[in-house]
């Protein structure tokens, strides 16, 4: 019987050969389609996965009115909210630079993306360490921590602690002092070389800078909620009393109910803007109007012509006779009549 089955349908799809293509070439669309976007959505949720306390690592950013929530974050936050948040277990600070000119035995060479940290990333993200210490690595302002892989590409070989790395054209000089296995997930934090960050620290104190990236790896047991409640603690006790005065806010809960108020000349020039922008739009619309005004007159003029043309047609009579005549100039009347009033309308 099976046999049967696939012989019949084998029959159909022989003798309609294009309603059998165009169904096996859109099923096979649709699953190229389905596993594209199953692949992306999966690499997408695999990013930072890997990490043995995933779960317990955040990215503390900062959300402006004027610009909206960012991943960067201010310097202070890297030392308040550990003071008074007893759930934080390691915090870290990074600060990333794309195509930074390097020089390596001689060798000038340009990575996508380096990073700077401290010795407390290590504590944070979970690396294996191939030569250096992770708990002392990172201390000094002259150090680099290297992956393995990039080790091998520039230099040959793993063993390269005390080997100098130039940076900016030879104005700064790093020596490697970590060689850390490469991981093998995706991951946001991944870069062939980290330098230390306390070159690149501006000392700003101001809570609506944003120049470096927080994370926070927090205690077994504790969840997010506690994590945002420690954060809104900080924004009351520590940014209101700061950033409240600026903004001419008496009262933390109108510190909440009104952020836009920090930059009142910014919103009269954007205000400007704006009135300007739709002043402008607003002719646009005009002018589209009155040539779409024009191209529907036109359009209906020569419907109108073409309906008296078929209606009047002798051969058009003889071809479909008297009754079909008639009911055609029937017909061609009644759309002289609507495209009079659309006439009428315009």
């Amino acid at each position: 019987m099976l046999r049967n089955f696939f012989l019949v349908a084998y029959r159909s799809m022989a003798r309609q050969t294009s309603y059998t293509l165009i169904n096996i070439l859109g099923l096979a669309i649709g699953i190229a389609c389905s596993l594209v976007i199953f692949l992306f959505v999966y690499g997408e949720w695999s990013y930072d996965r890997g990490y043995k306390n995933s779960d317990r690592i955040y990215k503390v950013g900062v959300s402006f009115f004027n610009m909206g929530a960012v991943a960067n974050g201010p310097e202070r936050l890297f030392d308040v909210l550990p003071q008074q948040f007893e759930g934080i277990q390691a915090a870290t600070r990074i600060n990333a630079r794309f195509y930074a000119p390097l020089e390596v035995e001689g060798k000038h060479i340009s990575e996508y993306r380096i990073f700077f940290t401290d010795s407390s990333f290590f504590k944070v993200f979970q690396y294996e360490f191939i030569a250096g210490d992770a708990r002392s690595v990172l201390r000094n302002p002259n150090e680099v921590v290297v992956t393995e892989e990039a080790a091998m590409k520039y230099f040959g070989r793993t063993d390269v602690v005390g080997q100098m790395v130039t940076l900016d054209n030879g104005t700064k000089e790093f020596f490697i002092s970590g060689v850390v296995k490469d991981i093998d997930f995706n991951s946001t934090v991944k870069s062939p070389f980290f330098f230390s960050i306390y070159n690149q620290l501006k000392g700003k104190s101001q809570w609506s800078s944003a120049s470096v990236f927080n994370f926070f790896l927090t205690k077994e047991n504790v969840d997010r909620k506690e994590v945002e409640a420690a954060l809104d603690r900080v924004i009351e006790k520590d940014v209101f009393p700061e950033h409240g005065k600026v903004i001419g806010a008496s009262t933390f809960d109108e510190y909440l109910k009104n952020p836009k108020r920090s930059a009142v000349s910014f919103d009269r020039s954007r205000r400007q803007s704006i009135l300007s922008r739709s002043s402008s739009s607003r002719w646009r619309r005009v002018v589209t109007s009155r040539i779409f005004t024009s191209s529907r007159r036109s359009l209906c003029l020569s419907s109108c012509s073409r309906v008296l043309t078929s209606s009047i047609s002798p051969r058009l009579a003889r071809r479909v006779g008297r009754r079909k005549s008639e009911f055609v100039r029937r017909w061609a009347r009644h759309e002289i009549n609507l495209c009079s009033n659309s006439l009428a309308s315009l």
